[in-house]
């Protein structure tokens, strides 16, 4: 054992060295800048393959730090921020989106048809471009009424909040998937929810049929209106959170931001998400898909220098999860804030 620089046979100390390490360590502490000693960081970031320890690390919703890639463990809003986002999530439930969202049938070539829901910028002016967000509903609302999909998420009603369209003048594209059992309810072509676990190596190689008519309606959309290209976004919550990832490793040249809520995916294609900005979040308390299917992924990207920000929210279950995240409009200001110079719409190659 080298004990600064002199080496030490005897397993008992002798005071002299003692004394001379305790001098040398005062000496390291009295050079630090006072600020270091002080400051006590408000979160802890979790190396890739940490773990957490129950109520260890857990950072104020507040912070400012949490935007940074990597793995947050995040308490829920209290004080000023949860007064601000209980407003916010009542006028959210009290909100009717139908008469917002207009109501479209699409049919595929092969006679295969699906239901959507469509949000325009208040004053559509062709003239300009707009964003978009690609909006994949969960588990229980597939169907044929059109309704369920933008009736059941956050996201749908509070971008039909006057507030919101005044201050995000977007589209939102909602397909309806199929009320079919097997895999072809899904999105994703997973096998989702997979006993909890991203299995290894799961991602079919055909598309579900409901994320192929889904694509199919958004290149409808993107090309009958007047659509930034380079701001194209995909969120989900749980199998809409797998749908979310399913998006972006399908078209990973499209999406300018990715928000997948209480979901995951196969965490053997990590590379695939390194080059879109992704804010991922989950309740560290669900028991219908279990966080680590979003840590996996986050890690799966993390490893190959891709810069997701994971918010991991204590106490707080599948449905939790998706309030926490879109009851305020920072994730939204965040999302619109990212663009996409280079994209391409087309279907990788098989």
């Amino acid at each position: 054992m080298t004990i600064n620089s002199r080496q030490v046979s005897s397993p008992i100390w002798p005071r002299k060295q003692i004394s001379a390490v305790m001098r040398d360590l005062l000496l390291i502490l009295l050079s630090l800048p006072l600020a270091v000693l002080a400051a006590a960081p408000p979160l802890r970031i979790m190396p890739v393959g940490d773990s957490i320890t129950e109520g260890a690390g857990a950072a104020t919703y507040g912070s400012a730090h949490l935007k940074e890639p990597g793995i947050h463990v995040v308490n829920p809003p209290e004080g000023d921020e949860k007064k601000a986002c209980d407003e916010l999530l009542g006028r959210i439930r009290q909100q009717d989106p139908r008469d917002m969202y207009e109501a479209f049938t699409y049919k595929s070539a092969n006679g295969q048809s699906r239901p959507y829901r469509l949000l325009k910028p208040e004053n559509y002016d062709p003239a300009k471009k707009y964003p978009l967000i690609f909006l994949l509903h969960q588990s229980g609302c597939n169907g044929l009424d059109n309704e369920k999909q933008i009736m059941v998420n956050c996201l749908p009603r509070l971008m039909s909040l006057p507030t919101s369209r005044a201050k995000y003048p977007c589209f939102v594209v909602a397909p309806q998937a199929a009320d079919s059992q097997g895999e072809d309810y899904l999105w994703d072509a997973t096998g989702w929810p997979s006993h909890g676990e991203n299995p290894e190596g799961s991602q079919r190689n055909e598309l579900t049929s409901n994320m192929r008519i889904a694509f199919e309606i958004l290149d409808k959309t993107m090309k009958d209106y007047s659509i930034d290209a380079s701001r194209v976004y995909v969120t989900g919550v749980s199998m809409g959170g797998y749908g979310t990832f399913e998006a972006v490793a399908r078209r990973p040249h499209l999406f300018a931001a990715a928000v997948p809520v209480c979901g995951g995916y196969d965490y053997t294609l990590g590379k695939l998400f390194v080059d879109t900005p992704m804010w991922i979040f989950h309740g560290e308390e669900d028991k219908t898909v279990s966080v680590e299917c979003s840590r996996k992924m986050t890690r799966a990207i993390l490893d190959p220098g891709g810069k997701p920000i994971f918010w991991q929210y204590r106490k707080t279950d599948h449905g939790g999860a998706a309030d926490m995240a879109w009851g305020t409009y920072k994730v939204l200001d965040w999302m619109f804030a990212q663009t996409r110079t280079e994209f391409d719409r087309s279907l990788p190659k098989k």
